[in-house]
């Protein structure tokens, strides 16, 4: 039994009445009521069909390769157009056919293909083996209603061919090519709940620099028509991001009509400034040995892959017809084939900075408003440590304090204590509970012991735990010296409350400052990005680590910057015994005495508590002076090189280098001395290194608080000129999405206030 999409005419006897046989798992779908009763249907004139691919097994296997574009057709048909729906892998396999008698099969293996079809298609295997896409990968252009496919009549045999991409026109009358409530209801539901001092304070915090994305991004298609700028569907789950530069791309961005290559508008600037003062650009095609990715496409010096021959494969004979055929291949000739692409409805985002700056006008605070005191807040009194850069809290306090706000929209770090004694159950952070729990299982561990640190990928939890408080257990590494372990962003795959549900639980009621830390705060703009996009993981992430105070010239955490605020807390301090463990205490005892520590922190070390860490933070403006300095002391090490210092994360800061920087930059960190049940929160873009006292088992949570997105959003920008092979250079943040979603949030709550 042949299952069909839509209903199909009875079955008739083909033999006994002469008729052609049509093929069973093809038909033609008949223009909608709708379309048929417009004034074109009325007048005679003729629709397009829908070209519908029913697979026979399964029987709920049924998808739609392409769908029609709804407008006459001649009376003498030319050319046929179609939105392509499905997948290029399903249009290269099968072949599908207009059920008109005398009509011949079209064939469409000559078809171009998107990057990830092509890729999958040419994968190294068994000849005539037909592939599918797995959960890991997808077609560019299925689902998206990118593709526009004519079927050109007018040739001795028809052809399917690309014709263009799909304009915001072409969408607006059909809901599912474009959803119009994704980009204007708000998310979560109930964000009118929040106190509208509070919705107010994170819009003015926010809209500057929602602002000027909006004019950098619409500042690229201003001088397009809507018709000659296409509309991408957003599909659920899946995030965006730009092919050169791998950074997420918000709106406005640059797709190619055949590969479905994305270039986001700073690549897009970069590329074209370089051209436009040296015509001649140097085409250096190559492969990157990167299975299964964009990376494995043959590129140019710009990083830009070789599609531009416009052919069935994305692949050039000679970089010298590279350039030339680029530029013939279309009509207009959009440089490379790329035409450009809008994901956001046209006119939206504009109003949406409009309607707020309308908001914040209305109610005549352009300023912050001093906000009261509350009773909880007046009985903590906060306390200012490393010359009045840290603000320490002895407990939670609410996060409308003004100690706190003052203090953290600065930029500077917040020490909290006494998180321990939030926990519920202290149990579930012990060693010994990890041990059991996770014992057999792989884990990759890291060697702070050496310079740079050395990954160990082939570790299991078992040859970490034991030693992590027995030294006399602890393991060697490939010197034969006992190596100082460490396990970063643990669990590297999996989410950590699927994977912990009782740590999670017991972590997200104890952390301070809820509002901002909490996965659902409300100041933690990564809540307002909406279940269909394709959300940053934020953690929680566990890093364990041995004590490195017999090794004052290795860290545990080099120097680098965090893309987005953190918190970082102490759950566990290990207690080391067996051989050296003497050694340790009087190394961590000397080390501490070299510093220059608070009163307050010398209290607290002679009543006992236990020091786990001791950490070096830098203000965000004190980035610049940094990288100089430590490029100086790299090419004083015979290491030549422009790459940037601090984002590779193999430098660290020792106590002569400390005292250079200062000497010779005048710049000068906060040593911030990291005990159990402490949580430190970091600012986005403040430069900060670790080095543990003794072994520490650490948890971290990252959130997006409205006082830094600016410095997110220059982060986001910095990040991008990174290596290729840089690991942390894909932008999983996606700062814009997170700012537009917010303020569209923030401004549909103003509905109910009669303010938008």
């Amino acid at each position: 039994m042949t299952s069909m999409c839509y209903p199909v005419t009875p079955k008739t006897s083909y033999r006994r009445s002469g008729q052609k046989r049509p093929r069973d798992d093809v038909c033609v779908v008949p223009p909608s009521p709708a379309e048929a009763s417009s004034p074109e249907s009325a007048n005679g004139s003729q629709q397009s069909s829908v070209i519908v691919f029913a697979h026979k097994r399964p029987r709920t296997d049924v998808g739609t390769i392409c769908s029609p574009i709804a407008r006459p057709r001649p009376a003498v048909p030319t050319e046929m157009e179609f939105v392509q729906e499905g997948s290029c892998l399903d249009l290269h396999y099968r072949e599908v056919a207009l059920v008109d008698p005398g009509q011949h099969l079209i064939k469409l293996h000559q078809l171009p293909m998107c990057s990830d079809c092509y890729l999958l298609k040419n994968k190294p295997g068994p000849p005539n083996t037909i592939v599918k896409h797995t959960k890991a990968t997808s077609c560019r252009f299925q689902g998206a209603f990118l593709r526009r496919l004519v079927l050109d009549e007018r040739a001795a045999r028809r052809t399917l061919k690309v014709h263009s991409l799909i304009c915001e026109a072409d969408k607006l009358d059909r809901k599912r090519m474009l959803d119009l409530s994704l980009f204007t209801d708000a998310y979560p539901k109930d964000v009118a709940r929040l106190p509208q001092q509070d919705r107010l304070y994170i819009l003015r915090k926010i809209l500057p620099t929602l602002r000027g994305v909006s004019e950098q991004e619409l500042s690229h298609i201003q001088c397009y028509d809507d018709a000659q700028v296409s509309m991408k569907t957003t599909l659920e789950g899946f995030r965006e991001f730009c092919d050169v530069c791998q950074t997420s791309i918000f709106d406005i961005h640059w797709t190619c009509l055949d590969c479905a290559f994305a270039a986001c508008v700073d690549c897009k600037s970069d590329r074209q400034l370089i051209i436009d003062m040296s015509k001649n650009c140097d085409l250096k095609l190559h492969f990157r040995k990167v299975p299964m990715t964009m990376d494995r496409l043959p590129r140019d010096g710009m990083n830009w892959p070789a599609c531009c021959a416009n052919t069935a494969q994305p692949l050039p004979k000679a970089a010298a017809r590279f350039a030339d055929e680029a530029r013939k291949a279309r009509d207009p000739p959009y440089p490379h084939n790329l035409v450009p692409t809008r994901i956001v409805p046209s006119q939206i985002l504009k109003k949406l900075v409009e309607d707020a700056q309308g908001i914040l006008d209305k109610t005549g605070e352009q300023n912050p408003v001093p906000l009261p005191v509350s009773v909880e807040s007046a009985s903590c009194t906060p306390v200012l440590l490393c010359g009045g850069r840290l603000l320490w809290m002895q407990q939670d306090m609410p996060c409308d304090s003004p100690p706190f706000r003052e203090h953290w929209d600065k930029g500077l770090p917040v020490l909290v204590s006494r998180i321990l004694d939030q926990l519920g159950d202290k149990q579930l952070w012990l060693p010994s509970t990890f041990c059991k729990m996770f014992g057999e299982d792989p884990v990759s561990l890291v060697d702070c012991s050496t310079n740079p640190h050395t990954d160990y990928r082939n570790k299991r939890h078992i040859d970490f735990w034991p030693g992590f408080e027995n030294r006399n257990a602890r393991g060697l590494n490939d010197e034969k010296q006992k190596a100082v372990w460490k396990i970063k962003d643990w669990p590297v795959r999996g989410a950590f409350a699927e994977i912990l549900p009782k740590h999670f639980e017991d972590l997200m009621q104890a952390l301070p400052l809820n509002r901002y830390t909490n996965v659902d705060g409300d100041f933690n703009l990564a809540k307002y990005l909406p279940g269909w996009l394709c959300r940053p993981d934020l953690g929680p992430k566990m890093y364990a680590a041995y004590s490195s105070s017999t090794h004052p010239e290795s860290a545990t955490t080099n120097l680098h910057v965090d893309i987005s605020d953190a918190i970082n807390v102490i759950v566990y301090v290990g207690r080391p015994f067996g051989e050296g463990a003497k050694e340790t205490v009087k190394a961590v005892s000397d080390a501490l005495e070299k510093l220059n520590l608070d009163t307050v922190v010398l209290t607290r070390l002679r009543l006992g508590e236990t020091p786990g860490a001791l950490w070096q933070i830098y203000r965000p403006e004190d980035s610049s002076e940094i990288k100089k300095f430590l490029l100086k002391v790299r090419r004083e090490r015979g290491i030549e090189g422009d790459e940037d210092p601090v984002h590779c994360q193999t430098e660290y800061l020792t106590v002569d280098l400390r005292k250079r920087l200062f000497l010779e930059h005048n710049v000068v960190g906060m040593d911030i001395v990291q005990f159990e049940g402490d949580g430190i929160f970091i600012p986005a873009s403040a430069p900060h290194q670790v080095w543990n006292l003794y072994s520490c088992v650490k948890v971290a949570e990252d959130f997006v608080t409205p006082e830094h997105v600016h410095d997110c959003a220059l982060l986001t920008k910095e990040f991008r000129q990174l290596p290729n092979d840089f690991s942390n250079k894909a932008d999983k943040l996606q700062i814009k999405n997170i700012l537009f979603h917010t303020v569209k949030s923030l401004v549909r709550s103003f509905d109910a206030d009669h303010l938008a």
